[in-house]
């Protein structure tokens, strides 16, 4: 296998994939190659060569924010524990998966605060709740032990996948869709009912953490002080 070879695989990967899907296939193989490399099969590794491919302009389909029309769409579509989810990351900025693994241990409703440990960056956040989302909690039946998921549903989802989050980016995805915000999902990697590849959406869930960001700003908040909220 050259690097040639490889380069070829790429560009005709590109012509049906996303760019995303493209480099991670190229990721792939130059790890299995450097295994490889390090096991002395081979005396080279020429993945390592190869560049990934860049989007056009460094900026095609960059995630944005949302607008709060579109988050008033989320809200009005989703179930009611998908409009906990949904308004947690909206006024604490944190990752979904940080946010499903919640229990009633991390939440206190008198002082009231969400205090919690985040997997990606080990970092420990203390934060006041807002009156919006704490009005959503109490609405919440009080669990018998507080060990209790917040969002049983979407953690139980969670756990079945070993920790992994896809499957609740996927309900997110529909969630989307149902709100008018993007377009379904085709198995092709095309874009539905066209020949056109799918192009990557600009907005995700993560893109909530972009919005709770930018509504702190635009209060006013300094950046230092609304890094630090959202635990950069």
């Amino acid at each position: 296998i050259t690097a040639n070879d490889l380069i070829n695989h790429r560009d005709n990967l590109a012509e049906t994939l996303t760019i995303t899907t493209t480099n991670n296939h190229l990721r792939v193989l130059r790890v299995a190659l450097q295994d490889g490399l390090r096991s002395e099969r081979i005396d080279s590794n020429p993945a390592s060569l190869v560049p990934p491919i860049k989007r056009k302009g460094g900026t095609a389909n960059k995630r944005r924010a949302f607008t709060m029309p579109e988050i008033n769409k989320l809200l009005e579509v989703a179930n009611d524990e998908w409009i906990g989810i949904i308004l947690t990351a909206f006024y604490t900025g944190q990752r979904l998966g940080d946010i499903v693994r919640l229990t009633w241990n991390n939440v206190d409703l008198h002082r009231p605060s969400i205090s919690l440990t985040t997997k990606k960056t080990d970092r420990f956040i203390d934060m006041t709740i807002h009156r919006t989302l704490l009005g959503h909690f109490l609405t919440i039946p009080a669990p018998d032990n507080s060990d209790t998921p917040v969002f049983p549903d979407a953690y139980a989802l969670v756990q079945k996948h070993s920790g992994h989050v896809s499957a609740l980016s996927t309900q997110f995805h529909s969630i989307m869709v149902s709100a008018g915000l993007v377009s379904p999902r085709s198995s092709t990697g095309k874009r539905e009912g066209t020949d056109e590849k799918r192009r990557l959406n600009t907005l995700s869930f993560h893109c909530l953490r972009h919005t709770a960001e930018s509504s702190l700003k635009n209060a006013g908040v300094s950046d230092a002080v609304a890094m630090d909220i959202i635990g950069h």
